[in-house]
């Protein structure tokens, strides 16, 4: 039972990393494009 726990938080860990990765690229790209319009 606690190894399935430790797998599920692993895999939450992981999701979140991705999601955090894909803000941070998403804010870049908008950031360049502000610079490009303006």
């Amino acid at each position: 039972m606690s190894q399935q726990k430790s797998r599920k938080q692993k895999k939450q860990r992981s999701e979140e990393r991705i999601l955090m990765v894909l803000f941070s690229l998403s804010v870049i790209m908008l950031t360049m494009v502000a610079h490009y319009t303006l």
